[in-house]
């Protein structure tokens, strides 16, 4: 069995999308990865050619590239569920399909967990150009206990582009229907178990600002992410294990802001809504709540 699935996770991106197949069958070449290394694409049923252009590349090299398309657009988080359930291997990656990898982050990445294979994740750390930094600002490699290394992660152990991690564990944690847009993101801040955790020093990935996400699903079932959030939230409260302040506080900003995203209303839509305005209603009493408990907790510490 190979080690390790790449699964793409992909919508209406070809050129990008193209772009990081092909940047990882390079490696994969380069390293005589063949016999490590599974990459899986699910196309959300795209209406461009992002489609056939990976049937193409799967015809070069049917033994390496398995292709699944949805016979409609599922929406983003069923779609990440998707490339959850088609892992078979020990380990899962979900890059995106739009950032770009360095040419060593997959030599690296098959190097560690060989070296280390107590290891249940991984966090190869990232680039960001518009302000020059890396996510994680460390000396050193780490590789140390997963609850320790969640914390120099912060809430960055979230992201799911630079994250690697062990399939059954990912596996066994049940996602909450409600959820479904951020699954592996639940996934991961749920993940509970002991075990080992690797944090690259230098980044493996860079993020592309400047390609927007073209889904339409982001922003399907505004309610239902709503009363995610306000669920996720409660649960960084009561659970203290490793989530520290700031951790909270951004999932407190975070929270606040897919509030509002969620529920203002659209400009060209100014019409006056029962439902809309029940839900902006709604999500300025949360809010309200949320910095209530968040303060009643400081206080209390």
């Amino acid at each position: 069995m190979k080690l390790i699935t790449i699964a793409i996770p992909t919508y209406n991106r070809c050129n990008s999308c193209i772009a990081t197949v092909k940047n990882f069958i390079s490696q994969i070449e380069k390293n005589n990865f063949e016999d490590e290394v599974h990459i899986f694409i699910s196309d959300n049923h795209s209406t461009d050619s992002t489609y056939e252009e990976l049937l193409k590349l799967q015809a070069k090299y049917p033994e390496l590239i398995e292709i699944n398309r949805n016979e409609t657009n599922l929406g983003m988080g069923q779609n990440f569920l998707c490339c959850i359930k088609n892992c078979n291997t020990k380990y899962l990656w979900m890059p995106g399909d739009d950032d770009i990898y360095f040419d060593n982050a997959l030599r690296d990445v098959i190097l560690t967990l060989k070296k280390y294979p107590s290891l249940i994740y991984i966090f190869l750390n990232c680039y960001h150009p518009a302000t020059n930094t890396k996510t994680i600002k460390i000396k050193k490699d780490f590789f140390g206990s997963l609850q320790e290394c969640l914390k120099l992660c912060g809430i960055s152990s979230t992201h799911i582009s630079p994250t690697i991690v062990k399939t059954d564990l990912i596996k066994e944690i049940p996602i909450d229907p409600i959820a479904e847009e951020w699954a592996l993101w639940q996934k991961i801040i749920r993940i509970q178990k002991n075990g080992d955790a690797y944090i690259f020093n230098e980044p493996r990935v860079s993020f592309d600002s400047n390609n927007k996400n073209t889904d339409d699903n982001w922003m399907l079932n505004k309610e239902k992410k709503a009363l995610y959030f306000t669920d996720l939230f409660r649960f960084c409260l009561t659970e203290d294990n490793y989530l520290l302040k700031d951790i909270k506080e951004s999932i407190l900003k975070i929270c606040l802001g897919v509030i509002n995203e969620c529920y203002r209303t659209p400009p060209a839509k100014k019409k006056f809504n029962k439902r809309l305005i029940f839900w902006q209603l709604f999500s300025a009493i949360l809010a309200t709540a949320l910095i209530i408990e968040t303060c009643s907790l400081y206080f209390k510490n």
